[in-house]
């Protein structure tokens, strides 16, 4: 894996049952300039996000928030089965990215928990469809925190079109909870892709 600058993970699906320490996993730096070239090994980024240009994506747009079993904890990357649900009922909600003004936009959300979590996190990241048929992550927004409540929590990936060239995106969530000692995560994706005039690149 390579570690490079940005922030990314995957959408709604199973999420593992880690300490807080292991988010950030230690990968060999990358050093990497501008946009190009793109990585085609997987990496996690300074963020402890997860992204595989050759698996980008998962089934779910939206999914509750679960722990996976023992041997995922340290592998921000699994899909696994679904073990256990988080006791709040917490989901994670990835929509589909569309033009908003001069900008490509995407919002992800972690909500629906019917008590208040101790921390609930989500983040989104935009990928774009490539020339030669290959995801590109054009990086995520940092992750929104809140402690102590349990109201929805959105997050908004902008970028701004460069030029009105046709181009092919979808969007991912990245969702956490903690829950006593316990941290729930999920990753979600877009239902679909989106086709509009837009440009966008990592900034």
């Amino acid at each position: 894996m390579k570690k490079r600058q940005g922030i990314a993970w995957p959408k709604a699906v199973a999420i593992a049952t880690v300490a807080t320490t292991s988010l950030l996993i230690a990968v060999p730096a990358a050093a990497t300039t501008g946009e190009l070239p793109y990585p085609t090994e997987p990496y996690i980024d300074e963020n402890g996000h997860y992204f595989d240009p050759a698996n980008p994506f998962v089934d779910e747009n939206e999914s509750g928030l679960s722990s996976a079993g023992a041997g995922d904890s340290d592998d921000l990357s699994t899909k696994s089965a679904v073990i256990r649900e988080n006791p709040y009922g917490c989901h994670g909600l990835t929509e589909n990215v569309h033009r908003s003004g001069s900008f490509a936009s995407l919002h992800a959300r972690t909500y629906r928990c019917s008590a208040a979590p101790r921390e609930i996190q989500v983040s989104a990241e935009i990928v774009k469809l490539g020339y030669l048929g290959a995801w590109h992550s054009l990086g995520a927004t940092p992750r929104e925190d809140r402690r102590g409540t349990q109201k929805a929590i959105d997050s908004n990936r902008k970028l701004v079109c460069s030029d009105s060239s046709q181009q092919t995106y979808r969007g991912n969530g990245h969702h956490r909870v903690l829950i006593g000692d316990t941290n729930y995560f999920a990753s979600t994706s877009s239902e679909s892709e989106s086709r509009f005039g837009c440009n966008a690149h990592r900034p």
